[in-house]
């Protein structure tokens, strides 16, 4: 009888639990998504963002390695913010951007487009799309590892440094030759079945809600193949979405992979993102109409945020000098070691004898020979010709 009622109650019992654990852990109810130490960090952070957001970001590292919405706020006035995730499918965008709607009235989707040919096996596909309608049910089972930094105060504060509005900052530098991509076979970038069927959903949600949709890449040779390039410029055309290539700015925006990328062309570092912020900024500003809430009084918690970011950026940066002085100075040191030394360098006026030429034991050269012969040389070529 007794396991009968514990077989019984046991799924009640269950949805009771997550259901406390919804309340209790998550961190949207608190507007705490520093609670989160998972790759959801930045999809936390958006539901639990107060003031309305203009523009979302939305991609894998691509993405929140190349914007940083604080400094697109003090450069524009535009409120931002970066939702990207690491190795974000286009599953989890469509599931992320369905939710953030409910509180969220975003005008713009800039999207970094290298996700957007992401595929798993199908069978985890198909877990992936399962997993999403349990996370939309139950979002304590997205966040479930919020518990591990709810007494964590050093975990906190190391994040409010390092992802501010979902941008990663990174000060490392890599300073090695770029790592460019060999051009790919087709198969391997084309969309499949599944991801066409959900980027038109996404298309879609966006149509329906007014949000203009803008495909970006990163300046990543490591990633972007000119045919990867040219395939994703064709399918924007085609769905009629505007696409900008970063890769094709470099110049323009005067950015040096070999200092401004820390992995060797693949993700930006600090003084990267700083160039593609600015760059995209202005396109936000001028191609999509987006006006500046400087002065806005529901953006004035974000005005002195921004203010705090552009001393924590002057504070990072100096780290960013310090590293790429010592990566110069050891790779200045390893192309010494490496030049090839010259063997038995001979001294001024010194005659270094053949292998294969006897030399009689305590017998000096006869220099004087040579020094005349020197000495006419020059006097020839002293002459007028």
């Amino acid at each position: 009888m007794f396991k009968k009622l514990c077989h019984i109650l046991f799924f009640p019992a269950l949805l009771a639990i997550l259901i406390a654990s919804n309340f209790l852990v998550d961190p949207v109810r608190l507007f705490n998504n520093d609670m989160v130490n998972t790759r959801n960090r930045n999809f936390a952070g958006i539901l639990s963002t107060k003031e309305q957001m203009d523009v979302i970001v939305m991609g894998d590292s691509e993405s929140y390695t190349s914007f940083s919405p604080l400094q697109c706020w003090n450069e524009y006035g535009i409120p931002v913010y970066n939702c990207g995730m690491q190795g974000q499918n286009i599953i989890e965008t469509y599931s992320e951007l369905k939710s953030l709607l409910k509180t969220q009235k975003p005008k713009v989707l800039l999207w970094e487009a290298y996700m957007l040919s992401r595929y798993d096996k199908p069978m985890k596909e198909a877990e992936l799309v399962l997993a999403e309608q349990f996370y939309q049910l139950f979002p304590a089972l997205r966040f479930h590892s919020s518990w591990r930094t709810v007494f964590n105060s050093d975990v906190v504060k190391a994040r409010e440094r390092e992802w501010p509005k979902g941008f990663h900052i990174v000060t490392d530098v890599l300073y090695e030759e770029l790592d460019e991509r060999q051009e790919e076979n087709l198969n391997n970038i084309q969309l499949p079945r599944i991801n066409l069927f959900y980027l038109d959903k996404i298309l879609e949600l966006c149509r329906k809600n007014d949000i203009k949709v803008v495909f970006y890449s990163s300046p990543s040779p490591v990633n972007y193949s000119s045919l990867r390039v040219e395939y994703i410029r064709n399918l924007a055309a085609e769905k009629g979405i505007p696409y900008v290539n970063l890769l094709e700015h470099m110049e323009e925006m005067e950015l040096d992979l070999l200092t401004e990328s820390y992995d060797g062309g693949d993700h930006l570092n600090l003084p990267g993102a700083q160039k593609t912020t600015s760059f995209l900024g202005k396109y936000l500003a001028e191609e999509c109409g987006l006006e500046s809430r400087k002065g806005d009084p529901a953006y004035e918690n974000w005005s002195q945020e921004a203010k705090a970011y552009k001393k924590q950026v002057k504070e990072r940066l100096k780290e960013w000098k310090k590293k790429l002085k010592r990566k110069k100075k050891a790779a200045e040191a390893a192309e010494e070691q490496a030049a090839p030394e010259e063997e038995n360098p001979a001294e001024p006026g010194e005659i270094i004898p053949d292998e294969n030429t006897d030399v009689p034991e305590n017998e000096e050269p006869d220099v004087n020979a040579d020094e005349s012969d020197g000495a006419a040389a020059a006097q020839d070529n002293a002459l007028p010709g």
